[in-house]
This record gives structure tokens, sequence and C-alpha cells, in this order.
């Protein structure tokens, strides 16, 4: 769980100091935004699973939710 922590908090440092294009060049089917870039989307959710991952380690741990991973 450590170890997960501090790649989380890489993760989200290497998130908000993204100095790459974040948006791509083309508009949504929809419209109304820009789609995230590749590069940038993988950054955005490596952050979110193993942010996802340290809650539910978190929840297990403080024994609120052990089904997961029992």
């Amino acid at each position: 769980m450590i170890v997960q922590s501090v790649i989380a908090l890489i993760l989200l440092g290497f998130t908000l100091g993204y100095r790459g294009r974040r948006n791509s060049r083309t508009w949504a089917a929809d419209g109304g935004y820009h789609p995230f870039t590749i590069r940038y989307s993988v950054i955005v959710m490596s952050f979110l699973v193993n942010a996802i991952m340290i809650f539910l380690y978190y929840l297990n741990l403080t024994g609120r939710n052990a089904v997961i991973f029992d």
C-alpha cells in the first residue's frame, strides 16, 4: 500500500506538471469540448485507478468494506 501511495503521488505530480498538449485538436462528435490526448489520458487514468485502489485498500484496512479483498 505504501508503494502504491508513492506511485499515486508521483502520478499526481505528472498530471499537474504535464507540459505537453492536454487536449486534442479536434472537437468531440457532440461538440462543446476537446477530448484529452492519448498521452495525457494515460497519465490521468493511471492516477485515477491507483487512487481508487488506495481508497479500497483503506476501506479494507479499517474494516468498513472487507468484501472486496476476501
